[in-house]
């Protein structure tokens, strides 16, 4: 097998086993969040989030715009990092 497509996989397989481990443990932290909101009479945190995530992007605006950024430039220099390898 090449470098890239063991690279490649290798970043796959870490991105997905990190994916699934933070979504099991943001599904257990929003149970126990909900528990705790409905025994002090509060209503289900999803009908709130529309303005707790508006009101975050506006505070965060900075690291939206960094994290845009990334994302677009992260391919090009793994790229740009395999070519260089290959060489």
């Amino acid at each position: 097998m090449r470098k890239r497509t063991l690279l490649t996989a290798a970043l796959v397989l870490t991105a997905g086993a990190y994916a699934a481990r933070m979504t099991a443990k943001m599904l257990g932290e929003w149970a126990r969040y909900e528990r705790i909101r409905e025994m002090s009479d509060e209503g289900p945190l999803l009908e709130e989030m529309p303005k707790i995530a508006g009101e975050t992007l506006l505070q965060e605006r900075a690291f939206a715009r960094e994290l845009i950024s990334f994302t677009f430039k992260f391919p090009v220099e793994i790229a740009r990092y395999l070519r260089m390898e290959s060489m």
